[in-house]
């Protein structure tokens, strides 16, 4: 997410190349409003204390950062303001399901990658967002409701196919509300609301510039690494894996595949450190094999 924000989608501070990841251009209008804005809004999203507090400060900035692109040129202001939602996509292909076409043998393989995409995104984004919030149980790591979790994630996916929709899932920008103080099931509703709202504010929406998205992918990003704080780095099984799902994740961009890489990579330290060492301090959980095994099949049908 980080790497996305200064990549081209944002603020082009970073770029790839055939010679691999390097520096982009800094002298430009729209880096420069990247840098600052970033600078900006780190500072008044973290630094709080008695007599300074800014709620809202990832919001404040892309507002900030939008009205400086229009300034320098960078971004043309909106032609009007609100906007009747366009479904006529939508309609062409909403409820015109073909499900026992979509059972065919051949077509199997397609919706085992979705549920695998599914599933350990999901997993991966509640377990972040979930550490981010102190929901994890400190001695397991395990989150106590994640099953509701799947239960919503898993509900909407199939409402939305309905409606010809992707694979719906949850998002890990909910790091920045659980920042702000995010807890309960009234944050979720009031995005879904706002979310609804800005169906009708589309033209203002489509306005903000991607140096302004690409500043708090950047800073969600950040917030997601501080979480690595609580990780046992002292043991070698719990920290490897977070590594190389780490840079699994900055060097692909795919974090459903990060995640089945760690996992693989834990399955088998595990494993390795329980019957080859014979460590019985160490049991192998059951769940780590399915895991495990899921993991491998996710590689198998997606390479």
């Amino acid at each position: 997410m980080a790497s996305l924000g200064l990549g081209s989608t944002g603020m082009n501070l970073m770029k790839v190349s055939e010679s691999g990841i390097g520096l982009g251009d800094f002298t430009t209008a729209k880096a420069l409003i990247g840098v600052v804005g970033s600078i900006i809004v780190i500072t008044c999203f973290w630094m709080k204390g008695k007599n300074f507090k800014i709620q809202g400060a990832i919001l404040i900035g892309m507002i900030l950062m939008t009205v400086a692109s229009v300034i320098a040129g960078i971004t043309p202001p909106p032609e009007k303001l609100v906007s009747w939602p366009s479904f006529g996509a939508m309609g062409g292909i909403s409820f015109k399901l073909n499900i026992t076409g979509a059972l065919r043998i051949e077509y199997l393989p397609y919706i085992f990658i979705f549920f695998l995409s599914d599933f350990f995104s999901t997993a991966g984004t509640s377990l972040a967002c979930g550490a981010k919030a102190g929901f994890l149980n400190k001695e397991t790591g395990d989150m106590p409701g994640i099953d509701r979790i799947f239960q919503v994630d898993s509900l909407f996916t199939v409402i939305g196919s309905f409606f010809g929709l992707s694979t719906i899932t949850t998002y890990v920008e909910s790091a920045s509300g659980v920042e702000e103080g995010g807890r309960t099931g009234w944050t979720a509703i009031s995005t879904a609301i706002l979310f609804f709202v800005a169906l009708f504010l589309s033209p203002i929406f489509l306005a903000i510039p991607s140096v302004a998205t690409g500043m708090a992918l950047f800073v969600v990003g950040i917030s997601m690494m501080l979480a690595l704080q609580d990780v046992p780095w002292g043991d070698v099984v719990e920290s490897i894996p977070v590594i190389v799902m780490v840079i699994f994740t900055a060097f692909s961009g795919d974090f459903a595949s990060a995640l089945c890489a760690s996992l693989i990579v834990y399955a088998v330290l595990s494993i390795f450190r329980r019957y080859v060492l014979r460590d019985v301090n160490h049991p192998v959980k059951p769940i780590t094999y399915v895991l495990l095994l899921m993991a491998i099949a996710k590689f198998a049908v997606t390479v």
